[in-house]
């Protein structure tokens, strides 16, 4: 159990982590197609996009956690987990995607894997470190997920309708775990 949670999301801050600075006691979750080199223990995957990947050949090599969007995708997919090879991804578990009524647009991958996490550690859990979720001040939901989608560099996507849901449910989780200090990693420079 844990009672330090870093989850690592795909913004451009995120380059303001360093794994060699945080001691191993500490559990390190990514989002989507979180970077190797940052260690996560395990990432979280919300959409189904990710999912496309790994039919098209794509090898996650941490372990991770899928919605059951994301199962169902590979499940009607034809040929189904058979056809993904058993080095494609190794999931853990599995996690019912959150979409709140009245809300245009769902969690995302952070949402979840913030929540996920503190479930895992609700004993344990002190503090919560975010890193890379630049969406808390700004309306630039660009993400290092994006070379494996667009095939480029992060470009800038400007989307206030969804940031707006996004730091609502931000909000709820803040009020929900209110025993837990929240620590929103951010430089002066962004």
């Amino acid at each position: 159990m844990y009672s330090v949670i870093h989850i690592l999301g795909n913004g451009p801050s995120l380059s303001l982590f360093n794994r060699n600075e945080w001691t191993n006691d500490d559990l390190f979750v990514g989002c989507n197609f979180s970077d190797p080199e940052l260690r996560p223990n395990y990432t979280v995957i919300m959409d189904a996009k990710p999912m496309m990947k790994l039919f098209e050949g794509y090898r996650l090599t941490i372990p991770a956690v899928v919605s059951d969007r994301c199962e169902k995708y590979i499940e009607k997919e034809k040929g189904g987990w058979r056809k993904l090879s058993p080095e494609s991804i190794k999931v853990i578990d599995t996690i019912k995607m959150s979409h709140p009524k009245g809300s245009k647009y769902p969690m995302n991958s952070g949402h979840h894997a913030t929540i996920y996490a503190i479930e895992q550690n609700i004993d344990t859990v002190k503090e919560v470190h975010l890193w890379g979720f630049d969406s808390f001040w700004t309306d630039d939901i660009s993400s290092r997920s994006d070379i494996h989608f667009k095939g480029a560099e992060m470009v800038s996507r400007i989307r206030e309708p969804v940031v707006k849901d996004w730091r609502k449910y931000w909000e709820e989780i803040f009020e929900k775990y209110n025993d837990i200090k929240f620590v929103i990693q951010r430089s002066d420079n962004t």
